[in-house]
């Protein structure tokens, strides 16, 4: 049985997420660059998301599927696959989950010009249609 009171709980995170990241976005991008505070917060806030919607995407894959995932990114992909989420959107959050990979584990690489045009132009949208499409699914489970 999904707890909805978990999946609301792991939804208000990546919501708060989203605000502050939008904050964020708002700054031009040199002084994005110039300010390290914000250039940190924000790769926090996309482990956030991430850490979030994987909590998700692994209860309702045991809970309503009875199935576990090897790593986050196939997580997303299953979803899909049960009609929990579009494949569009599935993918994107996967791409998503390899950016906190790299976040975690090879930080030395990371390129916060890319992590601040991609949060612009494509993450909050593909965020907020990951919790428009979860929402749409949880109301008629």
């Amino acid at each position: 049985m999904i707890d909805k009171r978990l999946v609301k709980r792991r939804l208000d995170e990546i919501n708060e997420a989203l605000q502050y990241i939008e904050e964020i976005i708002k700054e031009n991008e040199e002084d994005f660059i110039k300010d390290y505070k914000s250039r940190f917060t924000l790769r926090h806030l996309i482990l956030i998301v991430v850490e979030s919607a994987v909590s998700i995407a692994m209860h309702i894959l045991s809970e309503a599927f009875n199935e576990n995932v090897e790593s986050y990114g196939e997580a997303f992909i299953k979803l899909a696959y049960h009609g929990v989420l579009s494949l569009n959107v599935a993918k994107e959050m996967a791409s998503l989950a390899r950016l906190r990979n790299l976040i975690v584990h090879r930080y030395w690489l990371i390129d916060d010009s890319r992590i601040y045009q991609e949060a612009k132009n494509t993450g909050i949208s593909v965020i907020k249609k990951f919790v428009k499409e979860l929402v749409n699914y949880l109301e008629g489970y």
